[in-house]
């Protein structure tokens, strides 16, 4: 069975346990400081080349790219078990957990493979891409679609909503080339989404539990995506950092506690102290 790594702290690990639910957060909080712009500099370069677009429907495309942008919760996963720069970048230093998440219960949030998933879905899972032509070539798509199709649509539909959601949900998909070590993939929630969020009194009200934690000197914002809640095989493994120092038996016992089978732990073979 296939497994995506999720690494963190000791006591986030715990948290994600014992509330039995995914902690999705936005990307102000990725330890990427270009995270969440790396798209913004490619996006402006293919809107200004472009020449099926007025600047006006430019102008749109980008706001709601901006706006549609801030509105994405992510959590992050790797295929890799042991990596060492993600002990450093994601596993406190080495004293953290990578939790191994069985692929099968996130992939079902998974969208289409080669386009960006429906602006109305809840969910999804998708591969992060770190090829730089491969990232334009895609921006472009939704800029210039080839076949028109999208632009027969009535213009107050498809800009800028459309088109700007589909280009946020791509940024959320796309990192510098310096990180293709992170092999990383994402579960990604639009707050737009139908069941984020409903508003009373014109103010969001989320149907996700909000919270907030201490990490890394930051408060963080989060959603408690109950995406586990629902089976007991969630996880096909578990790694301890080559620094952590918590016991397996442990690891195990917060498992049991919170009705969870136990799958095999393991602890990184890397050298680092």
């Amino acid at each position: 069975m296939s497994i995506l790594y999720h690494y963190t702290s000791v006591e986030a690990f715990l948290g994600i346990v014992q509330s039995r639910s995914l902690w999705l957060s936005g990307h102000t909080s990725m330890n990427d400081t270009h995270e969440g712009k790396w798209v913004d500099d490619l996006l402006q370069e293919a809107l200004s080349a472009s020449s099926e677009l007025d600047e006006e429907e430019k102008a749109e495309i980008s706001a709601c790219y901006h706006r549609a942008k801030a509105e994405l919760l992510l959590f992050s996963m790797s295929d890799q078990p042991d990596v060492l720069s993600q002990w450093r970048a994601y596993g406190n230093d080495g004293r953290g957990v990578a939790m191994g998440i069985n692929r099968d219960v996130v992939e079902r949030a998974e969208g289409p493979r080669d386009v960006p998933p429906s602006v109305l879905a809840d969910t999804w899972l998708g591969k992060v891409i770190y090829d730089r032509d491969e990232q334009i070539r895609q921006i472009r798509r939704w800029i210039d679609p080839p076949d028109k199709r999208y632009r027969l649509m009535p213009k107050a539909f498809l800009l800028p909503d459309i088109n700007g959601r589909m280009l946020a949900h791509l940024n959320a998909l796309f990192k510098n080339p310096a990180f293709d070590e992170e092999a990383e993939h994402r579960l990604v929630l639009p707050l737009h989404a139908g069941r984020a969020y409903e508003l009373v009194d014109d103010m969001p009200q989320f149907n996700y539990p909000l919270r907030q934690r201490a990490a890394r000197g930051r408060i963080i914002t989060f959603v408690e995506y109950p995406l586990l809640r629902d089976r007991r095989d969630v996880f096909g493994e578990i790694w301890l950092g080559p620094k952590c120092e918590i016991d397996e038996d442990e690891v195990a016992l917060a498992l049991h506690l919170n009705g969870y089978e136990v799958p095999e732990i393991r602890r990184s073979s890397a050298t680092y102290r």
